[in-house]
C-alpha cells in the first residue's frame, strides 16, 4: 500500500486518478492505512470543528469508494 495518499501525491484527470507519487511510506500494510493517515488529519484540522455525523457519513463512502476501486477490499 502507498501510505502517504495527500493531495499532492496522487494526480487525476479530471475525477479519474492517473498518477501516486511519493513512494517513501510504501510498505506492507493494511490498506486501511492508505485512509487512516489523512482522515485523522483531516478531522483534527485546527480550524475544524469536533467530528459530527456527516463527517462520519463522508468518511464511509471515501472508503466504500477506496473499496471499489480494487479487485481486494
Amino acid at each position: 500500500m502507498h501510505g502517504d495518499c495527500w493531495d499532492n501525491n496522487v494526480l487525476f484527470t479530471g475525477d479519474q486518478p492517473k498518477a501516486i507519487l511519493d513512494f517513501g511510506s510504501m510498505g506492507r500494510r493494511p490498506r486501511i492505512d492508505n485512509l487512516a493517515s489523512p482522515f485523522w488529519f483531516w478531522l483534527l484540522e485546527l480550524e475544524r470543528d469536533l467530528p459530527g455525523p456527516a463527517d462520519l457519513q463522508l468518511l464511509v463512502r471515501l472508503a466504500a469508494a477506496y473499496d471499489r476501486g480494487t479487485d481486494r477490499p
